[in-house]
Order: structure tokens, then C-alpha cells, then sequence
């Protein structure tokens, strides 16, 4: 997120700490998942997704989503993109 966005999530305590951050500054952020959604790898694009699902921009994933599902390419995942992505799916308050 943080190289990608410009955004740094390492603090975050919370899943509302996490999308209070994602939301710090929408315009840039969706500027920026926008312009590296096509150029990232497979993995972070679909953490990319759910991230971004997660922080309140359900919208913005599933309009970058081909097929309009942020989490059809689950499958594609493994390893810690696979648990970012669960962990993202599993968020609670």
C-alpha cells in the first residue's frame, strides 16, 4: 500500500483505522489505485482489491475488476497475498 498508494497502513490498529487512513485523502488515493492497478502483479492487484474493499472503496475495486468481483481471483493468490487478502475478507470491528 505504501508503495504502491502513498499510503502507509503499518500503524493501523483497527479495520476504522485502516479505512480513516485510506480515506485521509480519497482524491489521491483513487488517482493512485487507478494508474497502478493495471501495472502491479496479480497478487498485489488482487490485494490491491480487497484493500481497497476493505477501506470503504468497494466501488473503485469492483470497478477495476474486469468482471466485477474483487474476489474471483482468489484462486490466482497464495502465500502472504493470499492472507492479506482472507484477512481483509474476515476484517471485523
Amino acid at each position: 500500500m505504501r508503495r504502491h498508494l502513498g499510503v502507509d497502513v503499518r500503524n493501523c490498529c483497527s479495520w476504522r483505522e485502516f479505512a480513516d487512513t485510506l480515506n485521509a485523502d480519497p482524491d489521491a488515493l483513487i488517482e493512485s489505485a487507478r494508474r497502478v492497478d493495471g501495472i502491479v502483479s496479480t497478487g498485489e492487484r488482487v490485494v490491491l482489491h480487497a484493500a481497497l474493499s476493505a477501506g470503504g472503496f468497494d466501488w473503485l475495486a469492483d470497478e477495476l475488476s474486469a468482471d466485477g468481483s474483487v474476489w474471483s481471483r482468489l484462486a490466482y493468490v497464495s502465500g502472504d497475498h493470499r492472507a492479506a487478502v482472507l484477512a481483509c475478507i474476515a476484517r471485523g470491528e
